[in-house]
């Protein structure tokens, strides 16, 4: 529901401010007081074009702020509104302004959002009839909607029915090109995945290896060098009459003299022994060390060649363990395809089962759909004939669509508004007034369930009069009961079933003209209809003006 409207700067309007309420709220004033401003601010605020030329005269900034009540909202507004993560409670403010260069800024509850995306967010939010651009009935793609709205509960679940049963079949076709895809990337690659698995297991490559190999290597080709020096090392300590170890325990051997001499001098013969001992395990690993130093005449040509063959792989395809990887991942998918064919007939399989269910399930849905066009032609025709259309014709039209998740279906809408003249598509006919009486009454015959809180109507009351005018006011009446309304009239038999009624004023200075709106009441109201009827200045007109004031009131209370 639209709670409050503020204007600044648009067209003639310099400052407006207005509450409206729940239930049905009319406009009224005289001929060019800027009715159609109001609702021009208001398409502004939900989306629709707005540009630098409608700035009041002088101004450099345009501004309309509007907060709607969102305590109920539909499924579908919470969906888009936290698809933007935009944070709501019980309300949203949503500001519009233009400056005189033609930016645009647009925020919902302070968070900046495209005017496409304000669009989405308004056209859920308001319905506008009066101008054909702002119209969701002209638009082919909402049609099929508001059959399924009027199908009710009925409709509801085959189309959930429908959805589930076409996301099966969308998962079993993706499986489908998922492994026909991965065929034709193997069969065109066949060839390169066996040479290069019959290229990798000759060699066949340890984690590793390279390292150890080039480790060997070094030694290998510096053994001279080492085995020379090992030796020199072994032959000081333990080679020839006066080596280290011979003279370490000669040393022990004096230490031991001495402490038959001072006890104290014992202290250190640990110390030697431990050092004797090394010493003899150093020399047992220099002698290790340097009997493995012998090798085969061919090693060192024999690990070159080696260590070149998985140097040769590593140029080619990575690391080792890159190279291991892939040839695991080669060898599943040259075994896997040899069983892809029975896995794409099995999913030829899943697939066909899961698309006769859809269309099982879609061709009930049409079948309950087609049911329903019936009934929702006949019951609209009929409102439509209350409201001064009694030739039209209504027909909803099928054709066949590709499959998707809410069936086969393409409906459209096609009418006759006079007699004699063919049916033809809706949004090719219907003139704005009668674009307005059809959708009050679809919207009289369909309900809540669009979720939409509010609706405008702007020419409504285009061509029609007297009794006609009563059944459109009352069914107005009836249809604010469960969504609030706010129309623009200029006939007293709408005016006088408002919940609330406001009045559109032109005001002129020496410099500039302004249009304001005001919540009239009592005698004002009164006087307001009274002038609609013909004069605010007449007895008569007044008295007529009371009394249907009273019978509207009376009608009001009793539905």
């Amino acid at each position: 529901m639209l709670c409050s409207l503020y204007v600044k700067n648009y067209a003639i309007i310099q400052n407006l401010r207005v509450e409206f309420s729940e239930g049905l709220n009319i406009l009224s004033g005289e001929t060019g007081a800027g009715k159609s401003i109001i609702v021009g601010s208001l398409s502004m605020l939900l989306g629709y074009r707005a540009s630098a030329e409608m700035i009041r005269a002088g101004e450099k900034k345009m501004t309309v702020e509007g907060v709607f009540s969102v305590e109920n909202l539909s499924d579908e507004l919470r969906a888009v509104l936290e698809e933007n993560d935009i944070d709501f409670e019980d309300s949203l403010i949503i500001r519009r302004e233009v400056t005189d260069s033609g930016k645009n800024t647009c925020r919902i509850n302070d968070a900046t959002v495209s005017v496409a995306y304000l669009k989405r967010v308004g056209a859920l939010l308001v319905d506008i009839h009066g101008q054909h651009e702002h119209q969701r009935l002209l638009s082919k793609e909402n049609h099929i909607g508001y059959l399924d709205l009027y199908g009710g509960d009925e409709i509801k679940r085959q189309v959930i029915l429908v959805s589930e049963s076409y996301e099966k079949m969308r998962e079993a076709r993706k499986v489908i090109t998922r492994l026909k895809n991965e065929q034709k990337e193997i069969a065109s690659r066949m060839d390169e995945y066996v040479r290069a698995v019959e290229e990798i297991e000759k060699v066949s490559p340890e984690p590793g290896e390279d390292e150890n190999i080039s480790a060997r290597l070094r030694v290998l080709e510096s053994a001279e060098k080492i085995y020379k020096y090992v030796d020199e090392s072994y032959e000081k300590l333990y080679g020839g009459n006066n080596n280290a170890i011979a003279l370490l325990s000669d040393s022990v051997y004096a230490v031991e003299r001495a402490g038959g001499y001072d006890e104290n001098i014992l202290r250190i013969l640990p110390m030697l022994n431990e050092a004797l001992i090394n010493m003899e395990e150093s020399v047992n690993e220099l002698r290790s060390y340097r009997s493995g130093l012998e090798f085969e005449p061919y090693e060192l040509e024999r690990l070159n060649e080696r260590l070149a063959d998985i140097n040769r792989l590593k140029r080619k395809y990575g690391e080792i363990n890159e190279i291991l990887e892939m040839h695991k991942n080669m060898k599943l998918l040259l075994e896997g395809a040899e069983n892809l064919d029975e896995d794409i007939n099995d999913a030829m399989k899943r697939y066909e089962a899961a698309k006769s269910e859809y269309m099982s399930c879609a061709e009930a849905l049409s079948s309950v759909r087609k049911n329903a066009a019936e009934s929702f032609a006949s019951s609209l025709e009929g409102e439509l004939a209350e409201m001064a259309m009694k030739d039209a014709r209504f027909e909803v039209r099928f054709e066949r669509k590709k499959e998707s998740e809410d069936g086969f279906d393409e409906v459209e809408f096609f009418i006759s508004t006079n007699k004699g003249q063919p049916l033809r598509e809706l949004a090719k006919t219907a003139s704005g007034g009668e674009i307005s009486r059809i959708m009050l009454a679809l919207k009289s015959i369909i309900g809540t369930g669009d979720g939409i809180g509010t609706m405008i109507f702007d020419e409504i009351d285009t061509g029609i009069s007297g009794n006609t005018a009563m059944v459109v006011a009352r069914k107005m009446a009836k249809l604010s009961l469960t969504r609030q309304i706010i129309s623009i009239t200029h006939l007293s038999q709408i005016a006088s079933h408002a919940d609330s009624h406001f009045l559109i004023k032109k005001t002129d200075d020496e410099d500039m003209t302004s249009t304001s709106l005001t919540l009239i009441e009592g005698e004002d109201k009164i006087r307001e209809i009274a002038r609609i009827i013909g004069s605010s200045e007449s007895e008569t007109a007044i008295t007529h003006a009371r009394a249907m004031l009273e019978e509207a009131e009376s009608y009001k209370r009793s539905i």
